[in-house]
């Protein structure tokens, strides 16, 4: 079970317990009530000791949204500056956008939200009319360390996964550090947001291109091989076991009916190896196991969009 101290969703999550709502949803103040992320109150206490510091440490605390208690959430120098929910989830109030999900990770100290516009994506509208929903997600962390981050991804609908790739320069997510400079930077993000929709347009443009790309059986598993290497001479520990699984779980998701409208195509290939990479991975049994491939899915894990970048450079390769 994900450790999770809240989570609402639109639509049911194969990998989350939470709430499940089906109104239509707008505002920010409502998301974080469905959601349980409202009247946190997150903040500072300093911690006393009676060992001489140079500088001061402090604990972020909140109030539990159930119980009412008090929950550390981490610790933090004294340059740390919060930002409570409704401040990072308010800033979506600016723009014309339908809240999906908010929820939060780690134990409250990584909280998310994302959120669609009514812009779509339509890859081949005579044809396969393969559709993708441009979303918005924001991320903050409470525990002391991390940044707020908002960032633009594509979602698409026949296999739900999540993508963000560079395009012609353009970037796909906006870092905001917890200083004192952090509340001036927001609403310089807010007016540059509400002008620029070249990112999504860029992503149309590009996945149109992949589509007209044909791609054969040979190709797709040519750059299989580029990402999984030889298969190993010898089976110790399973190495043999395990390359021939994953790529079974690659030709599956090649020829499986989620790609069936992009299959043969460049498009197709792009979208098998991130559907490889996601939904094929191994979960840890850990605490934090699913929090981790949750987390991957949303575009918050480093490796996993490094991964994404490279499928989609090899698919334009073709």
């Amino acid at each position: 079970m994900v450790q999770l101290t809240s989570y609402a969703s639109r639509q049911p999550a194969s990998f989350i317990r939470g709430e499940v709502f089906d109104q239509k949803v707008t505002k920010s103040a409502k998301m974080l009530e469905l959601a349980h992320l409202d009247n946190w109150d997150v903040r500072l206490r300093l911690i006393e000791s009676d060992a001489r510091s140079a500088t001061d440490a402090f604990e972020v605390i909140r109030t539990n949204p159930f119980d009412g208690g008090v929950d550390r959430l981490g610790i933090s120098g004294e340059r740390y500056v919060e930002f409570q929910n409704e401040t990072v989830f308010g800033l979506f109030d600016h723009f014309d956008v339908e809240w999906e999900a908010a929820g939060s990770f780690k134990n409250g100290a990584l909280v998310y939200g994302q959120a669609k516009s009514d812009r779509k994506i339509v890859i081949d509208p005579n044809g396969a009319n393969d559709v993708i929903e441009p979303n918005v997600v924001i991320s903050t962390g409470h525990g002391g360390i991390g940044a707020l981050r908002i960032g633009r991804t594509g979602m698409r609908l026949d296999c739900f996964n999540q993508f963000n790739m560079m395009m012609r320069g353009l970037t796909h997510s906006v870092t905001i550090k917890h200083t004192k400079s952090g509340p001036e930077r927001m609403k310089a993000l807010v007016r540059a947001w509400k002008e620029n929709d070249a990112y999504y347009e860029a992503m149309e443009q590009e996945a149109n291109a992949l589509f007209q790309k044909k791609a054969t059986d040979a190709q797709f598993f040519g750059i299989v091989e580029q990402i999984m290497g030889e298969r190993p001479e010898l089976n110790t520990k399973g190495a043999q076991t395990k390359f021939d699984n994953s790529l079974e779980m690659y030709a599956e998701a090649w020829n499986g009916q989620p790609n069936a409208k992009a299959h043969g195509t460049a498009w197709g290939v792009f979208n098998a190896l991130v559907e490889r990479n996601q939904w094929g991975r191994n979960i840890q049994n850990t605490a934090n196991g699913m929090d981790n491939f949750a987390l991957a899915g949303m575009g918050f894990d480093i490796p996993t969009n490094t991964f994404r970048q490279r499928a989609f450079d090899l698919a334009k390769s073709l």
